[in-house]
């Protein structure tokens, strides 16, 4: 307190002043702190969200491997009900011939009533069955359109690439294991999780920061008649 008095003392004597004159007195302070040693938690921190990103791309690519293989499915399932209308459409034509000659033989008195009673049934289920395979190309249109927003059409049966195909069964499962995306975003999962054990011991490494502030004094002095005078003093630590 004493000191405080002389300076303002020494103020008043400088600059001309009462020493009695009110004063604001106003202080401002900046710190700053950077760490140097946190137990490795940075860097496992960052491991970390490197493994849980590359996980969400396997899985990105997986989901998209899925999609893949259902719209494969579901282009071949559109072949082969256009297939199976048209083996219905020859097998529908061909009762319809075979009830024709039965009809005509049964007219004339050379063929029997039963066997043109049979041929009535096969025919009506040749029908049937022709109704059933169409509907099925109906359904399997759609779900074709509901994957890709296109109806199929030019369609062609793919021809696999031998080459790319494996040849043994040991050989199709090492390569699911090393290609498969959804391994790869399981062990980068299963990588993450260590990353962050890791991270989680950084609590038993002591911690080392770099430590600087610096603080500021500011005294303004009101006076009647005349500029508000400032007299600032820095302390550095």
């Amino acid at each position: 307190m004493n000191g405080q008095k002389a300076l303002l003392r020494r103020d008043s004597a400088l600059y001309g002043v009462d020493e009695n004159v009110d004063l604001t007195r106003r202080e401002i302070g900046v710190s700053l702190r950077q760490v140097l040693f946190s137990g490795f938690q940075t860097t496992n921190e960052v491991k970390r969200t490197e493994y849980e990103a590359s996980a969400e791309q396997w899985t990105l690519f997986s989901t998209a491997e899925d999609l893949a293989l259902e719209v494969t499915r579901a282009y071949l399932e559109f072949m082969r009900a256009e297939q199976v209308v048209v083996l219905a459409e020859r097998n529908l034509a061909s009762h319809q011939t075979i009830f024709e000659q039965v009809k005509q033989k049964t007219d004339s008195g050379l063929g029997s009533t039963a066997d043109l009673s049979q041929v009535t049934g096969r025919l009506a289920r040749a029908h049937s069955n022709l109704i059933s395979a169409q509907n099925n190309l109906s359904d399997s249109r759609v779900a074709y359109q509901r994957l890709v927003s296109v109806a199929p059409q030019d369609t062609r049966i793919p021809v696999p690439d031998a080459i790319m195909l494996p040849t043994t069964l040991e050989q199709a499962l090492s390569l699911a294991k090393e290609n498969h995306p959804t391994l790869k975003a399981a062990g980068s999962d299963i990588n993450a999780a260590m990353a962050q054990r890791d991270a989680s011991k950084s609590n038993y490494y002591p911690q080392v920061t770099f430590d600087l502030s610096a603080a500021g004094m500011t005294i303004w002095m009101e006076m009647m008649a005349q500029p508000p005078i400032q007299t600032t003093r820095l302390a550095q630590m």
